[in-house]
């Protein structure tokens, strides 16, 4: 397909050069055909799902008539539009926190597609499928393999972990975690994460108990660990997304 869509255009007959002269000087440069059938094949290779497909930076949804709401998505449009100019100057990638339907994945691919037209890779893992992956993967009886999975996750120049925290956290859910965590913190490869869990400063209600004391929900580093949490915010600007309203049930 890419060399299709080289053969197509007009600029540089196919070849994928440009011939330039400048100053009596002749040169050559790369076409853009090239640069946008190489950003195709990133962008189809990186596992982002077909319902985030068209998601951009850009075109991320903006509430109405909530001028409150509206500018703090403003500003974390903007935060998330300056990572991806200053990208990779400070090496650090992205966390986001946030309930459900703020946005969160939506930013996160949006992010990844702008740094795959920067000329990066990355590669997108929805958290709990990348747990199930890994243990059946290590898990004979299961049927079936896939230690590729975790190697992916280790190697990837960009990892998007969506729903960071999702899976039921046991022992060894835990240690998967720490380990891919910590292999990209020791080798500065870069995360882009998003939860639903609140971050160790956030007091997010979530019910009460009988006796009307408030039910707090549970922080990233109870369910992955503080090890791998305080790793995760060493490595990642942080973004919170709290009080959005879900756009799946009510519209913004």
């Amino acid at each position: 397909m890419a060399d299709q869509a080289v053969a197509a255009c007009a600029r540089c007959g196919g070849s994928g050069w440009i011939i330039t002269e400048k100053d009596g000087v002749s040169g050559a440069e790369r076409c853009d055909c090239r640069l946008i059938g190489r950003e195709k094949r990133v962008e189809a290779s990186a596992g982002i799902p077909p319902r985030h497909a068209r998601a951009t930076i850009d075109n991320f949804l903006m509430p109405e008539g909530n001028p409150i709401v509206r500018k703090t998505l403003g500003t974390v449009q903007f935060e998330v539009s300056k990572f991806v100019r200053e990208y990779p100057l400070d090496g650090r990638g992205l966390l986001f926190f946030g309930g459900p339907g703020s946005g969160k994945t939506h930013l996160a691919v949006g992010a990844l597609k702008a740094l795959i037209s920067k000329g990066f890779e990355g590669t997108f893992f929805d958290y709990q499928d990348l747990v199930e992956r890994i243990r059946k993967g290590w898990d004979p009886s299961a049927g079936t393999s896939d230690k590729g999975a975790y190697q992916s996750a280790l190697d990837a120049e960009i990892l998007v972990l969506d729903d960071l925290g999702a899976h039921r956290a046991t022992e060894w859910v835990e240690d998967v975690i720490h380990g891919i965590i910590g292999h990209r913190y020791n080798h500065q490869k870069t995360i882009i994460a998003t939860t639903n869990l609140a971050d160790d400063d956030d007091q997010i209600r979530e019910g009460s108990t009988p006796g009307g004391q408030p039910i707090n929900r549970k922080t990233l580093g109870q369910i992955i660990g503080e090890r791998s949490a305080s790793r995760l915010h060493e490595m990642c600007r942080v973004i919170k997304l709290w009080g959005v309203p879900d756009y799946r049930w009510k519209g913004r």
